[in-house]
């Protein structure tokens, strides 16, 4: 499914037909307006996340890594935020106490879906 996403775009932005996708195409209309924050985000971006091989182009899996994020590296830097915080001792382990000292962290955090996953915890005696 993913190929075929990435074929499609690469079609309806390659303007000049060379099976790839160029700074240019990747920035569209706001190519032309060169002082935007949003351009020079962008640019940026196109040239330190998604431009693998430093040619100046997009394609294959770096039109992939473009439209398709990694959803792993967010979750991974979310969790490593939450541990440096509410792991007080540092066994790479979160106590009940240490998640009820940071409940605001918790609560504000993405990965327990702001909060909601805290009231879903079901706790089973032994």
């Amino acid at each position: 499914m993913h190929s075929i996403l990435v074929e499609i775009t690469t079609m309806e932005k390659d303007e000049d037909g060379d099976g790839s996708i160029s700074l240019k195409e990747f920035l569209g209309e706001m190519y032309d307006n060169p002082h935007s924050e949003w351009n020079k985000v962008e640019t940026e971006r196109f040239s330190t996340e998604f431009d693998i091989d430093g040619d100046g182009k997009l394609a294959g899996d770096e039109v992939t890594k473009w439209l398709i994020p990694n959803v792993n590296d967010a979750a991974e830097s979310e969790n490593d935020h939450i541990f440096e915080r509410a792991d007080i001792d540092k066994d790479e382990f979160l106590s009940y106490e240490e998640v009820g000292n940071q409940y605001e962290l918790f609560v504000e955090s993405e990965a327990t879906k702001y909060g909601q996953h805290l009231d879903d915890i079901r706790h089973e005696e032994l």
